[in-house]
């Protein structure tokens, strides 16, 4: 009896199994190949790539993945609903972080900060909790009705902020904006601050060109500054500049930003005039060279030539992008005098350089 229970089931489980193929079979009938299914399209992780201290926040910079988890289906920020940030103060392995971990704050991805290709999340912490302490963070976002796994894990050593500046000056010379400021001599527990590394320059330009708009500040020094000064040369752009300094603690540690200067910038001011002008015969043709001019607004050179010095130069060439000029059109036995100027984005034109003489003979 016992033996006849084992083959009845195994009967129907083999039944089961024929009825299962079957339903493959008629599935899979026309297709050639093996059965193929859809591969999912869940949203992948995001990725964390730069944890700075700015003041009292921490700033969480992150970037999202290009594809759904099928490879092929283009992540559609449209869809992205939220943003979860997740925190420890102690170190987790990465697969317990987020059961073990608090949700710090969960943000709308509208109210997210868009910076070049990367989004930027402000999470602020008591100054108690930022004393030379360590913190952990990572992310998740929901991608319609689905939820990412988590981010990498990533992690910031705080230190209590620096005072940010507040005595930021601007003086407008030429074509030069100078800015001064005094060294922060406290953090914001009113203690003493040990250790500064310099400094960051930052500028937002409302240009009366709307195309030419930059609606958010951008850092324009390359090299931290390390003194209480900086001099920043006129783009070229004509509206309002705007200005502020940030102390530079460390690496990734700044003070919060400084107080907001502005000024209105109109560009009326010529480039400088080329320099270090030399001229040498070739064959059938007079070859001219000088010194680049350095103004960052500058467009081009115009080159100005006449026979004798009772002459008026007159321009032989215009818009010469190179700081170099060959001169074909000549006839031999004739004397020539050459002067160069050089000209910004707006068309303000330099005085002429110092001339220099060639007197054309076949060679």
């Amino acid at each position: 009896m016992k033996n006849n229970c084992y083959l009845l089931c195994g009967f129907k489980k083999l039944k089961i199994l024929a009825f299962f193929f079957l339903i493959l079979s008629i599935i899979n009938c026309g297709k050639k190949g093996p059965l193929k299914l859809e591969p999912k399209k869940l949203p992948m992780q995001i990725n964390i790539s730069k944890i700075n201290q700015i003041g009292g926040n921490i700033k969480i910079g992150f970037e999202f993945p290009e594809y759904l988890s099928d490879k092929k289906t283009k992540v559609d920020l449209s869809r992205v609903n939220k943003i979860y940030i997740y925190y420890s103060d102690k170190e987790i392995p990465s697969e317990k972080f987020r059961k073990k971990s608090k949700l710090l704050i969960k943000i709308n991805m509208k109210n997210l900060q868009k910076k070049e290709n990367s989004f930027l999340i402000n999470t602020p912490f008591k100054i108690k909790n930022l004393a030379n302490k360590k913190h952990y963070f990572a992310i998740r976002y929901s991608y319609g009705e689905k939820k990412s796994m988590l981010s990498n894990t990533e992690s910031i050593t705080t230190k209590i902020p620096v005072l940010p500046i507040s005595d930021l000056k601007l003086i407008k010379e030429r074509k030069i904006i100078k800015l001064k400021w005094s060294k922060p001599k406290l953090n914001q527990l009113n203690k003493k601050v040990e250790n500064i590394s310099g400094y960051d320059i930052y500028r937002k330009i409302e240009a009366l060109n709307k195309s030419l708009n930059k609606n958010y500040f951008e850092k324009i020094n390359k090299e931290k500054i390390l003194y209480e000064y900086y001099e920043d040369i006129d783009t070229g752009v004509d509206g309002n500049y705007f200005y502020y300094v940030s102390t530079i603690v460390s690496n990734n540690i700044q003070s919060a930003p400084s107080n907001i200067i502005s000024t209105k910038i109109k560009d009326i001011f010529p480039p400088e005039i080329p320099s270090n002008v030399v001229s040498f015969m070739t064959k059938g043709q007079v070859f001219l060279t000088w010194g680049k001019v350095k103004d960052k607004d500058l467009s081009y050179y115009r080159i100005y030539r006449k026979s004798t010095s009772d002459d008026e130069f007159k321009l032989i060439a215009d818009k010469i992008t190179k700081n170099s000029f060959k001169d074909t059109k000549i006839k031999e036995g004739k004397l020539y005098i050459y002067s160069i100027t050089s000209v910004d984005t707006n068309g303000n034109e330099s005085e002429q350089s110092s001339v220099v003489k060639e007197n054309f003979q076949t060679l």
